[in-house]
């Protein structure tokens, strides 16, 4: 891809090592760089980046693909070093020790950048070359090594290595970058049909070029019907049959086969092996396998070929490699909408039901599921209720549980933007429950520290979407503050909501309200 948008924190990174090795007496601690995510995410466009950086530097650089097989991979960094007109003597005739031999020559210059494509491709015996290449040109510290793989590669059995490696995946665009993105690919889109981009692609830049360029090619409009299925179907062969399933040489039946494994579980956001059972069975049980148990060979089956399938330990379940997973999901959702909502109402009572048998932090990460896969098949009313009714349970949960949920949620936006305009349902009832702790924390806290969580019980008074009258809602609870608390506190109190930008920010004029704490007769 030609456009670069929205990698400056990966490159500032880079830079950073960049400069550190330029000076002679300083250490690079952590000398090797490794680029991981799905394909299609910008990788090689990074490495392509970083390339450009080093000639600009006039720092010497090497590029190889790890796809290529041994003696290529070999021959290249050999032909490359040779045009740094570097002189070395071979100790042999094998092209993979001769190009070692090279890269020392090379570093005995002065530093030097060492660019690894591919390296998910590698297979064992060449990714174990590659680690006892890197043991040995690390140790003189003028090595920086920048690697890019699909998955990240942790170099387990080389610590050495392990120890020193820095992994930083890339992740899809977010809005602004992705409509700079768009912008660079094609200026002539709207604005509406560029919202709708973004929305299909969540900012996956395969997806958002393929997206942009069968619009502009076939004149296809996403806000009519007929042009969507048409849209997807181009979309789904370039970025799924192309990409995902490009490995696979068997027949249609095994095409087949993986699309629904795929389309199936980019439903959940994550689940384990009785999960993926349930589902087979319900909803393509012409793939049901013979036991219980079979089932455990099902992710390694699927991700032989596809290589999208991950498994999170601190969630103990298995996802679909996000930019993958909205593909499959906004697919369904378009071409078998009643299919969508069946399995998603399938999912939330599962998550339902599972909540009721296990309890703390995985009760809580159920309830959240099915709060999401509740919002993808109800609406209006119903929905409201459930999510009252979700958070009101979670609420009830040992507060070192309700933290959990608390911070997960605050930081997932896709529960968040498909609960809609329910989001302030869960949101109020959260902030409320989080004014209510730190208001009785203050009650049981040393002066210092009650100062601190009355500031906090006061900005999550402010941050609840449900107050409409906020200027009388302040009134209320500075009268209660202030018959609570000595006329020191409140001052001090005082003070610091006026240097707190949260509460400035939701407050606007309204803040004046809060001299009250100093004269409340002023009320």
């Amino acid at each position: 891809m030609q456009h670069f948008v929205n990698r400056e924190e990966e490159l500032r990174f880079v830079e950073e090592k960049f400069n550190i090795l330029l000076e002679k007496n300083d250490l690079i601690r952590i000398p090797i760089i490794e680029f991981h995510g799905v394909g299609g995410i910008g990788k090689t466009t990074m490495l392509k980046k970083i390339e450009k950086r080093c000639h600009d530097m006039h720092l010497p650089s090497v590029w190889a693909d790890a796809s290529q097989g041994i003696l290529n991979f070999s021959r290249d960094i050999i032909q490359q070093i040779q045009q740094y007109n570097v002189q070395f003597t071979p100790k042999s005739e094998d092209l993979p020790e001769q190009s070692v031999y090279a890269a020392r020559a090379l570093l005995s210059q002065g530093p030097m950048v060492f660019l690894v494509d591919s390296l998910d491709a590698a297979n064992e015996e060449q990714l174990i070359w590659i680690e006892n290449m890197l043991r040995e040109l690390i140790g003189d510290n003028k090595l920086l090594a920048i690697l890019a793989s699909k998955r990240f590669i942790p170099f387990e059995n080389a610590m050495s290595i392990a120890r020193r490696l820095a992994p930083s995946p890339l992740r899809p665009f977010d809005r602004d970058s992705c409509m700079s993105f768009i912008n660079g690919l094609e200026q002539g889109i709207e604005p509406g049909i560029r919202n709708i981009v973004f929305e299909w692609t969540h900012g996956y830049p395969l997806a958002v070029n393929a997206m942009v360029q069968a619009i502009r090619s076939n004149k296809l409009d996403p806000r009519k019907k007929q042009d969507q299925r048409q849209l997807l179907a181009i979309m789904s062969e370039q970025v799924i049959n192309r990409g995902v399933f490009s490995s696979i040489v068997q027949t249609q039946d095994d095409l087949k086969w993986y699309q629904t494994m795929l389309s199936l579980f980019s439903i959940p956001r994550r689940f384990n092996l009785s999960i993926m059972q349930k589902m087979i069975e319900k909803f393509a049980p012409q793939y049901k396998l013979g036991s219980s148990l079979a089932y455990i060979t099902l992710p390694g089956r699927i991700n032989q070929i596809t290589d999208v399938l991950n498994w999170n330990p601190a969630k103990a379940g298995f996802s679909v490699e996000a930019p993958i997973r909205h593909m499959f999901l906004m697919k369904l959702k378009i071409e078998e909408p009643d299919t969508y909502v069946m399995i998603h109402s399938f999912l939330a009572m599962t998550s339902r039901r599972l909540a009721d048998e296990v309890s703390g932090g995985d009760r809580v990460r159920y309830l959240q599921e099915y709060l999401y896969h509740s919002a993808s098949c109800e609406e209006g009313t119903v929905l409201k209720q459930i999510a009252e009714k979700t958070v009101q349970r979670i609420i009830a949960e040992p507060l070192e549980y309700f933290s959990l949920f608390h911070e997960d949620y605050m930081s997932d936006v896709e529960l968040q933007t498909t609960l809609g305009i329910h989001n302030n349902t869960v949101l109020s009832l959260t902030y409320r429950h989080m004014a209510m702790i730190n208001k009785q924390i203050a009650s049981e806290s040393t002066e210092i520290e009650r100062i601190f969580y009355l500031q906090e019980f006061f900005c999550y008074i402010t941050l609840d979407p449900a107050i409409t009258d906020l200027r009388l809602h302040l009134s209320d609870t500075i009268q209660q503050v202030v018959k609570e608390h000595s006329a020191v506190i409140c001052a001090k109190l005082y003070a610091e909501l006026l240097r707190d930008t949260r509460i400035k920010e939701r407050c606007g004029e309204d803040i004046a309200v809060l001299s009250s704490l100093l004269n409340p007769s002023s009320q």
